[in-house]
């Protein structure tokens, strides 16, 4: 008898279990609903009615937090993102929208150092553009024009291995049509092969006065197969700009060089300028705008013939998701590149879009995917093949974080390339994976 009542009580008790988390994810999806449509008082009414029922549950707390958020109730929502926090120091939404919240009650020291907190676990790229912004803005000196900008040196050093199932980009492809009749085959294959990197950079920020900043940054990369070191590459860069700040906007210009080197022996060198906007449009939406020209030069006499100028001008839009931990990207770009030398299909205009959506995972610390597409045209008619070639290529990248003690982060990473070109020797398709241990420095 008692075992049948101990039995009769596990089940009653798992029944009302399963009952609140029914009723739990009903909450939940209704306010994300509320949200997307710009109703943000209806689910602040909704889901502080039964705060006191579900509080300590980290997604209900996220999603009361955000919609006190987007109510103005800002006390209210600094408390939802801490109960998130103590569940899950590492939620990087939480740390977000603490962040703004309390810049929002005017408490720009606290405001300040979620956003530097989360700067510092070395967030996905989109994330840390809206941290970068909320601190400063956060660092902004009231009733005045500047902010409170400080010396600032960040450093990395990550180390990957991984496989790549084409290194020498080779065409999936070698059949083509010489002289619009002849059939040539080329005798290529696509070599895969496993690979270690090294890589290394530092940034360096010095404030000039209260509205403006130089800054400084470096970085290298050496790509080694574990077969083929005849694919072996270093790349290393530098770069300097100046950064200016106004109410919601970050003007900033800067240069760049260069040089590649392939096997120990000179390969190209790049050399170029470039002009940024990025404007804080409201609290969900960010505006980034660059444009850029750059020569790019190789150092052996068979490939000068390849050497061009590109210009290229890109705009995206950083938009939070209402409810969610997730930030979703939106761009386009478009550009021009010189055939300085003339080569075979002459100069090249291209367009593109980009579609990216990063944040907090079920699985990971933070996660993303990206998708990235691009057109290309030549003006050439090429003599060999009697066409004007066309190229459209595909980039996808899928990956998982896990931030790890004393800002070491583990990161793991697919990425797929397939270029499509009517001149079958240049369409090729390349498969990447890495595994990649980071650790981040800052003074």
């Amino acid at each position: 008898m008692k075992r049948l009542f101990i039995i009769i009580l596990v089940l009653l008790t798992s029944q009302v279990h399963a009952v609140s988390a029914e009723k739990q994810q009903r909450l939940l999806s209704e306010a994300a609903s509320l949200l997307k449509n710009s109703q943000s008082r209806q689910a602040w009414n909704l889901l502080s009615a039964h705060e006191y029922e579900f509080a300590g549950i980290a997604d209900f707390d996220y999603m009361l937090g955000m919609a006190a958020l987007a109510e103005g109730q800002y006390t209210e929502a600094t408390l939802a993102f801490e109960r998130v926090l103590i569940v899950n120091p590492d939620h990087m939404g939480a740390r977000l929208d603490s962040g703004l919240a309390y810049l929002k009650l005017g408490n720009r020291q606290t405001a300040s150092q979620y956003f530097s907190d989360l700067l510092d676990s070395n967030p996905p790229e989109q994330i840390r553009v809206v941290a970068e912004e909320g601190l400063s803005l956060a660092q902004r000196q009231p009733d005045t024009s500047g902010i409170r900008l400080t010396r600032n040196l960040k450093s990395y050093i990550a180390m990957s291995a991984g496989t790549d199932s084409n290194i020498n980009t080779t065409t999936s492809n070698p059949t083509a049509l010489l002289f619009g009749f002849v059939p040539v085959t080329l005798n290529t294959t696509a070599i895969s092969d496993q690979y270690a990197s090294l890589n290394a950079g530092m940034t360096y920020q010095l404030p000039v006065n209260d509205v403006s900043q130089w800054q400084f940054s470096m970085n290298a990369k050496l790509f080694s197969p574990w077969q083929h070191h005849e694919y072996q590459n270093l790349n290393a860069g530098v770069a300097l700009g100046y950064q200016y700040f106004t109410e919601k906007s970050r003007w900033s210009i800067g240069a760049n060089t260069g040089h590649s080197w392939l096997d120990v022996d000179d390969y190209l060198a790049y050399q170029g300028v470039s002009l940024g906007w990025r404007h804080s449009v409201d609290d969900g939406n960010l505006l980034d705008i660059t444009s850029n020209w750059t020569q790019y030069r190789y150092e052996e006499p068979p490939q000068s013939i390849n050497n061009f100028d590109q210009t290229l001008l890109a705009g995206r839009l950083l938009h939070r998701l209402p409810g969610k931990p997730l930030i979703a990207a939106f761009g386009l770009l478009g550009g021009y590149a010189d055939a300085i030398n003339g080569s075979a299909d002459g100069d090249k205009q291209f367009f593109g879009a980009i579609l990216g959506l990063q944040g907090q995972t079920r699985y990971a610390d933070s996660g993303y995917i990206n998708m990235a597409w691009r057109k290309s045209f030549y003006d050439k008619s090429n003599t060999a093949f009697l066409k004007h070639r066309e190229d459209s290529q595909l980039d996808l990248r899928a990956g998982l974080s896990w931030n790890l003690q004393d800002n070491w982060t583990l990161s793991g990473e697919i990425g797929l390339t397939s270029i499509n070109s009517n001149i079958s020797i240049y369409s090729y398709n390349r498969n990447k994976t890495a595994l990649t241990l980071r650790k981040d420095f800052s003074l």
